[in-house]
């Protein structure tokens, strides 16, 4: 009887499609960019080299994706369903079969489900009002001046804080967009859409005194986080620079 050297978890594709899915029905932190997915063979398998408690009922798992480690949070139901691929000293690998698979599901395989606990940051203020002092009450992103929404680049939950350099000033639908990443703000300004039919400026509008300018840098770590590409928690100096 061959003894088993190694035993991971691992997605398939689709599996990996329905969890990158559920990172934003269920506001999580780190997800993969399904660009790097969609494309690879029907077959695939997304092997987890490794896991940690991140929260209450959420893992956070390094998933190995084309050769590299990708961070993605999921819930710690989905990452108990997840299959069970077993490596054996002599080479051999055995993976779960289809059946096993769709019967650890909470509702069965192709059956999308949500996972979800609040876990709110105190929202601060005075970030508000320094955001919308800065922006003259206006939207960076359009014309609109009611509602608004004093956004943060870098997300809380991923390390962002709460400085003027870390702060945006975007209506509900704009800020809606440039959370998941379907408008995306270059480091010199540029305003890139994935929709042409986006109403948005070219550039994004800075506020009069360049001292209230968000932080280029801060644009550029967005942009990762949005692709998956930023597998560590995002530092700040105390003045957000």
């Amino acid at each position: 009887m061959m003894s088993v050297c190694v035993e991971r978890k691992y997605f398939t594709k689709q599996l990996l499609l329905d969890a990158i899915d559920a990172v934003f029905r269920e506001n999580r932190g780190y997800l993969i960019s399904k660009t790097l997915i969609v494309d690879e063979p029907e077959d695939s398998l997304f092997i987890v080299l490794w896991e940690m408690y991140h929260n209450k009922n959420e893992m956070r798992l390094g998933v190995l994706v084309k050769g590299k480690l990708k961070l993605l949070d999921v819930g710690a139901k989905r990452y108990e369903s997840l299959p069970i691929l077993k490596m054996y000293e002599n080479g051999k690998i055995v993976i779960q079969s289809l059946n096993n698979i769709d019967a650890d599901q909470p509702y069965g395989l192709g059956r999308s489900f949500e996972e979800k606990i609040q876990i709110r940051p105190v929202r601060s203020g005075f970030f508000r009002k320094i955001v919308f002092d800065a922006y003259g009450g206006e939207c960076a992103l359009c014309v609109t001046r009611n509602p608004l929404v004093a956004a943060h680049i870098i997300p809380v939950k991923c390390g962002g804080n709460d400085t003027i350099r870390n702060g945006i000033l975007l209506c509900k639908n704009h800020d809606h967009l440039f959370e998941y990443g379907h408008i995306m703000i270059e480091p010199d300004g540029r305003v890139i859409s994935e929709n042409s039919n986006i109403d948005s400026y070219s550039f994004v509008r800075l506020p009069d005194n360049p001292e209230n300018h968000p932080k280029a840098e801060n644009f550029r770590k967005k942009i990762k986080l949005i692709k998956g590409d930023l597998h560590s928690d995002v530092e700040f100096n105390e003045d957000g620079c």
